[in-house]
């Protein structure tokens, strides 16, 4: 499969402590989160097949506004819906992580492209 990339509109929100635990071990995520992930999941649209083998994220991030952001708990929401969008089959394909952040516009957004891990050439800096 070739790379994926989409963009994600609106308020980010962090995966950190979103995702709850009954006393039976029963995982589930809060209200408020899943709200949010249902809208991302909108966004992101029908996905025919994952990924399969180890992949590349690159996260081009741009926020709504100046409140600083947990970048790993935003990494941590994406790839909960790389999971629920069937883009991956487990979060822990993902083997490279490129996160950028640039200024605050008023219409924020996410852009979010996954690419096979064996196409991918390290970024040198």
């Amino acid at each position: 499969m070739n790379s994926l990339t989409f963009t994600l509109r609106g308020k980010m929100k962090s995966g950190k402590n979103e995702v709850m635990t009954t006393s039976r071990g029963m995982r589930y995520p809060k209200a408020q989160f899943k709200v949010w992930r249902s809208d991302m999941l909108e966004q992101i649209g029908y996905i025919a097949r994952p990924f399969v083998g180890p992949v590349a994220l690159v996260v081009d991030y741009v926020p709504q506004d100046k409140i600083r952001r947990d970048a790993p708990g935003i990494l941590d929401a994406i790839c909960h819906l790389l999971e629920k969008a069937g883009i991956v089959t487990d979060d822990a394909q993902v083997k490279t992580i490129h996160w950028t952040e640039f200024v605050p516009e008023k219409a924020g957004h996410c852009t979010v492209t996954i690419k096979p891990l064996d196409r991918v050439k390290p970024i040198s800096v």
